[in-house]
């Protein structure tokens, strides 16, 4: 007779069956040796469940801190993301500002320009070369009006100091067209 070692629960008196012949064991199942007919299925049970409970237990807590842990470093990844996005952004708008700077500068010193020009333009005796330069003084001031009108615009809201040194600019230069035009005129 075969020695059965049950690696799983077996009631008594399946037990005794399977000792005295009357139950066979095929596969899982446990038959009647006599009608072949089915009389239990084979089902492994984990021993010592206590302990089981116990690790399963133990590996859930050691799970739930390493998820915290997970976690803080996820933020702390996301946080150092932002971080280094906040300081391209900065770096971005100071060099907005610097080119905004030197745009208004570029338009200044066209204005200065054309200022020079206007006053160079009005001591030329020969006409015609005084009125090139007087029409190229006043293309310069318009242009100076169109930027500063716009500078304006823009800087109306979120500065108002600014927008008021755009307005004086503004001012300046339709002064400045106005007197070329009355110079012009004159002569």
């Amino acid at each position: 007779m075969e020695t059965v070692t049950a690696t799983f629960s077996i009631p008594d008196w399946l037990e005794d069956g399977l000792i005295n012949n009357t139950y066979e064991r095929y596969g899982g199942v446990i038959r009647n040796s006599r009608t072949k007919s089915i009389v239990a299925m084979l089902r492994e049970t984990i021993p010592d469940i206590p302990e089981t409970g116990k690790i399963l237990s133990q590996f859930g807590s050691v799970a739930s801190i390493l998820n915290l842990a997970v976690s803080s470093i996820g933020f702390t990844i996301v946080i150092h993301k932002l971080d280094k996005i906040e300081n391209q952004l900065n770096i971005l708008q100071k060099d907005i500002q610097d080119a905004n700077h030197k745009l208004d500068l570029s338009v200044y010193s066209n204005f200065r320009a054309s200022l020079d020009l206007a006053r160079y333009a009005f001591t030329i005796k020969k006409s015609e070369t005084r009125d090139n330069q007087v029409n190229l003084a006043i293309k310069g001031f318009l242009d100076a009006k169109h930027s500063y009108a716009d500078y304006f615009e823009r800087s109306l809201e979120p500065n108002i100091q600014v927008a008021d040194e755009y307005l004086k600019s503004l001012f300046l230069s339709y002064v400045a067209i106005a007197r070329c035009y009355l110079e012009f005129r004159s002569n």
